[in-house]
């Protein structure tokens, strides 16, 4: 994973998440909360549920790694709960959902000021 942490520091994703405590596996649970630097828009608000339930990578784009068992949005926080169902060993997944929100938010010039996971079950 060494090669994966230098592809993916560039947006500065090993500041807010360098890696998780627990084991991620087919049938974990866990949780993230993303505190932005601005309140959220409006249109966060309409997009942000979708685009965290129907959340993919790959080369294709075709891979779907997480179930959304909760999404709440706060005024600055987005709280998710997420279930794994598919399990690359050589990727974290989690990583690749938030280089995605960083580079996007970022660029709309509300970036992400702090992440926190925990670990729920399996």
């Amino acid at each position: 994973m060494s090669g994966q942490n230098q592809d993916t520091n560039w947006i500065g994703v090993e500041q807010y998440y360098p890696a998780t405590l627990f084991e991620l596996k087919k049938g974990t649970r866990y949780s993230l909360l993303l505190t932005f630097q601005n309140p959220l828009e409006k249109e966060d608000e309409l997009v942000l549920p979708s685009f965290l339930s129907n959340w993919t990578y790959g080369e294709d784009r075709f891979i779907k790694p997480f179930t959304l068992i909760k999404c709440d949005l706060g005024l600055q926080t987005v709280y998710v709960e997420y279930e794994i169902v598919r399990k690359n060993r050589n990727l974290d997944e989690i990583k690749l959902l938030l280089i995605d929100f960083l580079v996007v938010y970022e660029v709309s010039g509300n970036p992400i000021v702090d992440v926190e996971d925990e670990h729920i079950t399996g």
